[in-house]
């Protein structure tokens, strides 16, 4: 398995050393992406067979999920700027939008589990989500314990 790690490790810094430079806010969100694959890889034990299938179909839906957090973000963000510009039809507008996000969210996860139980066993997919969970948390405490000994 750690082997495995270190392969998806190299890769990436290989793949990043023949990009174009990037700004910071790439580079971090590069690395973090790079943790998490490592990470997940680990805790969901995948095999080498089921990394290489389950990768790219999980980045496709994380990138389609991402979508659809933004959308869901961008109406959020438009509201809390104008609070008191809107009228009560535009707001029941909005939680129309945001049940429609919420909607999409819950048909994108089955459309990809049902893709991702024919790479994983049910318990892997079924861990899929918590994994995920662990890790942003992982990455939130290392994140205040780096930002805690800055302000030292």
């Amino acid at each position: 398995m750690k082997k495995i790690i270190l392969l998806l490790g190299f890769f990436v810094i290989f793949f990043n050393g023949f990009s174009q430079p990037k700004s910071g806010k790439d580079e971090n969100f590069e690395k973090y992406q790079s943790m998490k694959v490592s990470y997940m890889t680990d805790k969901l034990n995948l095999t080498p067979e089921e990394a290489q299938i389950f990768w790219p179909v999980y980045n496709e839906f994380d990138k389609k999920r991402f979508e659809i957090h933004k959308k869901s973000h961008d109406v959020g963000k438009k509201i809390h700027d104008n609070i008191d510009k809107y009228t009560e039809k535009d707001y029941r507008n909005f939680i129309t939008e945001m049940e429609n996000q919420e909607l999409a969210e819950v048909n994108l996860a089955k459309e990809y589990n049902e893709k991702f139980l024919k790479i994983l066993s049910a318990k892997k997919v079924f861990m899929i989500g918590n994994v995920e969970k662990d890790f942003r948390f992982k990455m939130l405490r290392e994140f205040r314990g780096k930002e805690n000994n800055k302000t030292k």
